[in-house]
């Protein structure tokens, strides 16, 4: 089970609060209301028997997300819980408000979608000559084929997707690099995530060639996790990562530019941060071009739909007044 964007926001939130008034973590994780008490309630137990950050988020509940806890234990280690807490709820607040507009913006066209596909294959069996003597002439087996063709795979796709995202399944990443808005959302989530990650581990005091790799595990993008197991094989040897950037496609231009600069003046971490911010902002955007293209591409379908029905009708009220002139 995974907790909402919403949810997950408020409760970073409230313990990025706590935590900045001076409560401990594990005091923190009791009070702070919104994620599922028995999950929170086992994580404080955890810290309270002697359990450290790792080995507590090791055995959190499933609903916090993996690759959150690689943030918690990065700042954890760093002294940067409270900053990072806030970042994943900004994170997160944006990603779910996102969304919230998608969904929204789609319920009325699937509305209309699904409206049309019981009343077109009405439309399409009516014979405009001689009308309905009949209920049974427009709704027997045909007219239920019809719906069930039309609405079957429409449905069909609803119901898989919102079991994906409640499931987290990686298939659903995977479905959204193949669609426009949420590929461009995609690959910068993954560099934002990257870059945060970086930092943090940086941040962290983490052999730099280790912190390229656990980034990498962090982006959840397969080419990022190769460049990050290959940048530690040549750290390891003695290379800086900005001599080999220029090697790796994924990473765009202004990564290479601002890690860098960020390397030769000492400022890594923060350029690092200001890349996982340019990169989320990027990201955010990117879903809300999907918000607004796919509500209007299902507009477009309802509209298709409606116009084809009036050719047809037009079409046979056409043939009918043929016939009787014809006569």
């Amino acid at each position: 089970m995974s907790l909402s964007h919403k949810k997950l926001a408020s409760w970073y939130l409230q313990l990025a609060q706590s935590l900045e008034s001076g409560l401990a973590l594990p005091a923190a994780l009791e009070t702070c209301q919104g994620a599922p008490a028995v999950g929170r309630t086992l994580m404080a137990d955890n810290l309270v028997a002697g359990l450290g950050v790792d080995e507590m988020l090791k055995r959190a509940p499933s609903w916090l997300p993996k690759k959150d806890t690689y943030f918690w234990s990065a700042a954890a280690q760093s002294g940067r819980l409270p900053q990072t807490l806030r970042t994943l709820a900004d994170q997160h607040s944006r990603l779910g408000a996102a969304k919230m507009k998608l969904i929204f913006g789609a319920l009325y066209p699937v509305g209309m979608l699904t409206f049309a596909g019981f009343i077109m294959p009405v439309m399409w069996q009516i014979d405009f000559e001689v009308g309905i003597s009949n209920v049974s002439d427009v709704i027997n087996a045909k007219y239920f084929m019809d719906v069930a063709i039309f609405q079957v795979p429409l449905w069909g796709t609803i119901i898989m997707l919102f079991v994906l995202a409640k499931l987290d399944s990686p298939l659903l990443p995977m479905l959204a690099k193949c669609l426009p808005g949420f590929r461009g959302h995609s690959i910068k989530q993954s560099l934002a995530d990257f870059s945060y990650a970086l930092g943090a581990f940086l941040e962290a005091g983490t052999p730099i060639a280790k912190a390229w790799a656990g980034a990498g595990l962090v982006a959840n993008s397969p080419p990022l996790k190769r460049a990050g197991n290959a940048m530690r094989v040549l750290i390891d040897d003695g290379a800086t990562p900005s001599e080999h950037l220029a090697k790796f496609k994924c990473f765009p231009a202004d990564f290479r530019a601002l890690y860098t600069t960020g390397e030769r003046t000492g400022q890594l971490e923060k350029n690092l941060v200001v890349l996982g911010r340019q990169f989320q902002s990027s990201a955010n955007n990117a879903m809300t071009f999907a918000s607004i293209l796919y509500p209007v591409l299902m507009f477009g379908a309802v509209a298709i739909v409606i116009v084809i029905t009036i050719i047809r009708f037009y079409a046979s009220y056409l043939d009918g007044v043929m016939g009787i002139m014809d006569k």
